[in-house]
């Protein structure tokens, strides 16, 4: 029965540990090599070697498996992420394994949209409010000119006020 699962499965009995094809898929190591809990640390775990054995040996003084996720290295290197769950019984322990990795690559990328987005928002209803501004800006410089001298202190300041707003559209437009 548990070589028919397609999760990731490990048999626990002791130290000894019996898995099936779909943890070999998911591990790239075979049975020869995931044979005992202190393999599984020294091949999987790696650099969490010592993390990983801490709670697994609180899980089980503790009676009650908890639900984790760690990173695993894979035979070649590549680092996986892993979903595991312990159930025991009187004989032992049975390990349900899941690769997560592309689950939580897709929930960092939903959330590096999630910021970008917004941004945006932001973004817009900064240049939405700063536009309404230019808006007043822009709309008293003519009727100011009318007033003003053609070649008056006051047009000269009226120009460069003109420009600077334009100046503003245009970073508006580009934000």
């Amino acid at each position: 029965m548990m070589e028919s699962l397609p999760a990731g499965v490990a048999y626990v009995d002791g130290s000894r540990i019996t898995v099936n094809k779909g943890l070999k898929r998911i591990t790239t190591f075979d049975r020869t090599e995931l044979t005992s809990v202190n393999a599984w640390f020294r091949l999987l775990c790696r650099e969490e070697a010592e993390e990983a054995r801490r709670h697994y040996e609180h899980d089980r003084t503790d009676g009650l498996p908890q639900r984790r996720q760690m990173s695993i290295s894979r035979k070649s290197g590549e680092v996986r992420i892993i979903e595991i769950a312990g159930y025991r019984y009187e004989k032992g322990e049975v390990w349900l394994v899941r690769d997560v990795t592309l689950v939580k690559k897709s929930e960092g990328e939903l959330q590096k949209f999630q910021r970008l987005d917004l941004v945006g928002i932001l973004a817009g209803g900064i240049a939405h409010d700063f536009n309404n501004l230019l808006i007043a800006i822009m709309g008293n410089i003519t009727p100011a000119r009318k007033d003003l001298e053609a070649d008056g202190p006051g047009a000269a300041a009226l120009t460069k006020a003109e420009a600077a707003s334009a100046h503003a559209r245009r970073l508006i437009w580009q934000l």
